[in-house]
């Protein structure tokens, strides 16, 4: 008869080995990326998985064809500036949905997070056009504004905020006009404890979105 404390060692080998294998699969495009640029075009389209000896020339074009200082110089401005102004954004909205109450809210809430269903692509006409009409075509304004208020940020930081005891909150304002909920301490204590799960959503998000879509089909 087979103990229970093996049947214990199995299942852990088992998870190890699955989460060893999904751990490959997260890292391996980074691993094709490093391999990729190391061999030339004709060894990618082969396949090939070794590293090559195209990683000096591939850089030379890389820097020669392109301004690569001004696409970093671009994409750190705009990932900084669309960063902090959807956590302050966002954080406002999901502690004022939380905290404040009206008997519109709920509907406004749902009616927010119903437009997590609607595809960008869908949405990137109309956007283009709206930018048009503002003058903002080929500005680093259009690329952020639409990235300010996010549905899924607002709704996480919402769904944070609620972790706080909301009996801390009601005994503060019972104390008097003189005390005052500290909302500046409170979300600086949600945006820090939201951040790294955020980082790991932003980072997977497309491996999560196909996951997901995989289990509706």
């Amino acid at each position: 008869m087979i103990s229970y404390g093996f049947k214990q060692r199995i299942a852990s080998v088992v998870v190890y080995v699955f989460l060893a294998i999904m751990a490959f699969l997260s890292i391996f495009p980074f691993l094709w990326m490093i391999v990729g640029a190391t061999n030339t075009t004709s060894d990618i389209v082969k396949g090939k998985m070794s590293l090559g000896e195209a990683l000096v020339v591939n850089a030379t074009t890389f820097f020669t064809q392109v301004n690569a200082p001004l696409i970093f110089w671009n994409s750190a401005k705009i990932t900084i500036i669309a960063t902090v102004l959807t956590l302050l954004i966002s954080s406002l909205a999901g502690y004022g949905f939380e905290i404040f109450s009206s008997r519109f809210r709920e509907k406004l809430y749902t009616l927010m997070l119903l437009t997590l269903m609607i595809p960008f692509a869908a949405l990137m006409i109309p956007l283009f056009m709206l930018m048009g009409k503002f003058g903002l075509i080929n500005t680093h304004i259009a690329v952020v504004l639409p990235t300010v208020a996010s549905a899924f940020i607002i709704f996480y930081f919402r769904q944070s905020t609620k972790a706080f005891p909301k009996t801390i909150t009601l005994v503060i304002s019972s104390l008097g006009s003189a005390y005052y909920p500290d909302y500046g301490a409170v979300m600086i204590g949600t945006v820090l404890a939201t951040i790294p799960t955020l980082f790991v959503f932003f980072a997977m998000q497309r491996q999560f979105v196909e996951g997901m879509l995989g289990s509706v089909k």
